[in-house]
């Protein structure tokens, strides 16, 4: 991670506050996507909180993001690359931020909305949204 620190408290005003919560939010979601593609639970499991939870309507519901949840889940996966956030973040309630995600796996392509919940500097939810993710074609590397 780029070592952005969140400290309530520390900035001139609300406006500098939430520029900073959202800088806070996007490098970790940046952090977490990078882990999924270079199959790298223990990056994967380092933007959530010690009672962190990662959310997949596709693969069960909520997952607790303890290492031994997370090596499972990522191996089960198989390999996800091309990972990649789509536009910026935005706010959608006090300390939620959505996003667009996109990845490739099993030669397809897939779209998805996400939410990553703060508690502090790090990820108390990150949740797929709406029905989790939907194919939109081949793969990117095709």
């Amino acid at each position: 991670m780029s070592g952005i620190a969140f400290a309530t408290g520390a900035f001139e005003s609300e406006g500098d506050a939430a520029a900073a919560r959202l800088a806070v939010a996007t490098d970790l979601v940046d952090t977490w996507g990078q882990g999924w593609e270079d199959g790298n639970p223990e990056l994967v499991v380092s933007v959530f909180t010690d009672d962190g939870i990662y959310t997949d309507p596709d693969y069960g519901g909520d997952a607790a993001m303890t290492m031994e949840n997370t090596e499972n889940i990522v191996a089960s996966r198989g390999p996800v690359t091309s990972v990649d956030r789509i536009g910026d973040l935005s706010p959608s309630g006090d300390n939620t931020y959505t996003w667009v995600q996109e990845f490739d796996h099993s030669a397809r392509r897939y779209r998805g909305d996400m939410e990553i919940e703060l508690e502090g500097d790090l990820a108390k939810r990150i949740t797929w949204l709406r029905y989790g993710y939907r194919d939109i074609g081949p793969a990117s590397d095709s």
